[in-house]
């Protein structure tokens, strides 16, 4: 970093702004001089970590933004909703600005953002954080090394594993895309840039099939409650009791995305699971988005992928294998196993990549913030997901969403996109 420290804004101080980024930030010296969130404890805990003076603490991120620039740069994780007001507002005074993802379940906005960053002359970069972990530039750079000759086709899976699929997308905040974003937008927006990512090449026309078929009332199992700690008959032996994921066996990404500065008691929690939305029965939820679905898409120069999404997996991971002229390459990026497999060649040659135990994203939050602030200070060459570029693998999943919508119907994605442009 130059002499000068770097300073910050953060509106939205969830588990993204806080636990994914917040002490990334503050290891490379950036120091966070103002906070905003709508949960008083979230900037009390910002505010203490940070050393944040009192009256740069705010409910509400409107309050902040009158003030002016406070700051080189503004992170911004706010709901999914809600990330467009504050971007526009911090564009307009002048940030540097680090935008969760997804920008908006809204293709119009979007659209919007990417005019915007058209012609910004500071650095404004989408949270896909995939692009910054080893297991992904690695596979990007034995494909650009010609290893495995052109690209043919890619199959690719996002395989979320049961109690993952239910804590975020049946039960959890984003189970309703009336009030949130399709599943494929909200949780493999970061996969359809992925593929934007490897192949160079931007994707022409998309088709989609999908459903919410499993988690819906009419499958619940003889005996099923409304909530599991206090009317089902079978919650003991039920796969997705709230009890065994939140309380008995849980998780360590729903211990990560949990962290306070205290620690909740066992009877604690049970009593949440009473009223809290987590406590209901994933049959008997406001759920709306698929638990499945499917995409077939055709890139730039004849390259094909598949995408499959689905909620029924033991393990949660990421799988994928690209197929070249002279070979193909995959691997799992949950463990950072990769396979290059040369037609010449009778062995394989393997790797393992992977961030160091306990980063999120396989290490892509610390990359994107390394990225993010050597980007602010004139490196160019480190911004991997601008604006402009990853902002298309929004309109792959909307294009998708339209498709599924109607029936598998191909959807060409320079018309589609072209009804957003003005």
């Amino acid at each position: 970093m130059s002499n000068q420290q770097k300073t910050a804004i953060l509106i939205g101080a969830g588990p993204r702004g806080r636990l994914a980024y917040l002490n990334h930030f503050m290891n490379e010296g950036v120091k966070i001089v103002a906070v905003a969130d709508l949960i008083p404890e979230n900037v009390r805990m910002v505010k203490d970590q940070c050393g944040i003076a009192e009256d740069m603490c705010f409910s509400d991120y409107h309050d902040m933004l009158k003030l002016g620039k406070l700051a080189d740069a503004a992170i911004i994780c706010t709901n999914d909703r809600d990330h467009v007001e504050p971007f526009k507002i911090c564009a307009e005074q002048g940030y540097h600005i680090l935008l969760e993802k997804p920008v908006s379940p809204f293709p119009g906005e979007v659209a919007e953002i990417d005019r915007i960053a058209k012609n910004y002359d500071k650095t404004i970069m989408i949270c896909h954080v995939l692009r910054y972990a080893p297991f992904f530039q690695k596979l990007k750079e034995i494909i650009d090394s010609g290893a495995i000759g052109k690209i043919m086709s890619i199959n690719y899976s996002e395989n979320m594993a049961w109690w993952f699929g239910t804590s975020s997308y049946v039960r959890g905040k984003w189970g309703n895309s009336d009030t949130t974003s399709p599943i494929l937008l909200a949780k493999s927006c970061h996969d359809m840039d992925m593929l934007v990512y490897l192949t160079g090449k931007k994707c022409k026309k998309v088709s989609s099939f999908g459903d919410l078929s499993y988690f819906r009332p009419e499958c619940a199992p003889e005996g099923a409650g409304t909530r599991c700690t206090i009317d089902c008959k079978i919650e003991k032996e039920c796969p997705y009791s709230a009890r065994r994921i939140f309380v008995e066996d849980v998780p360590e990404v729903i211990q990560f995305s949990r962290q306070k500065d205290y620690t909740e008691t066992e009877e604690q929690l049970l009593e949440e699971l009473a009223t809290v939305n987590n406590g209901r029965c994933v049959f008997a939820c406001d759920n709306n988005v698929c638990d499945h679905q499917i995409l077939a898409m055709e890139f730039e120069d004849n390259i094909l992928a598949t995408f499959h999404l689905n909620a029924f997996n033991y393990h949660q991971a990421r799988t994928i294998k690209i197929c070249g002229t002279l070979g193909e390459l995959g691997g799992n990026a949950e463990t950072g196993e990769i396979s290059l497999q040369l037609f010449r060649e009778k062995e394989p040659r393997r790797f393992v990549e992977k961030g160091k135990e306990g980063q999120s994203h396989g290490g892509g939050d610390l990359g994107i913030v390394k990225s993010f602030i050597a980007s602010m200070e004139g490196d160019a060459s480190s911004n991997l997901t601008n604006a402009r570029e990853t902002l298309h693998s929004h309109m792959i999943a909307f294009a998708a969403e339209e498709s599924r919508l109607h029936g598998g119907e191909v959807i060409c994605l320079e018309e589609f996109t072209k009804q957003f442009e003005q």
